[in-house]
């Protein structure tokens, strides 16, 4: 269900994705409202699901992972089968984003993070000799460093 917000959600919501640890005291110093209003507002915003969590930015690199993104390109002669794809790569630890669209460089795009390329390899493959009919071929782009993130479509 859609909802409306108004400029000072709009906000609340730009300073909270550039960083969720801000307090209603902090924020409400920057937007220059009242504490209380704010805390009320951020409330509102979780309540109706508009604000689902708060998600914290993990160097993946000082862990030792490397993120990729996979590009699928996909043979769909079979629905069945594509489910089962889905369902397994939706359902793998590995996966840090999956979505299929209209006007991506392939049928389906994957973002994975893994501990080695073996790793990336072995995944591929899993699905290359699970589902050998329908995946035609595939793309790896490695993400070096995450220059930014934001959550949200506006400002």
């Amino acid at each position: 269900k859609e909802t409306q917000i108004d400029k000072l959600d709009k906000r609340i919501l730009q300073l909270l994705s550039i960083n969720a640890r801000f307090s209603p005291k902090e924020l409400s110093l920057n937007i220059k409202e009242k504490e209380e209003l704010i805390a009320e507002r951020i409330k509102r915003l979780e309540r109706i699901k508009v604000i689902e969590g708060y998600r914290p930015l993990i160097d993946h690199i000082i862990l030792g992972y490397t993120w990729y993104k996979i590009w699928l390109n996909i043979n769909k002669t079979s629905q069945k089968a594509f489910k089962q794809l889905w369902k397994q790569i939706k359902d793998d630890s590995l996966i840090l984003y999956t979505v299929e669209g209209i006007g991506l460089p392939a049928d389906m795009e994957i973002e994975v993070m893994v501990n080695s390329n073996q790793e990336l390899f072995d995944f591929i493959n899993k699905m290359r000799i699970r589902f050998p009919a329908m995946i035609e071929d595939y793309t790896t782009v490695m993400f070096i460093e995450a220059l930014k993130e934001l959550y949200l479509p506006f400002y």
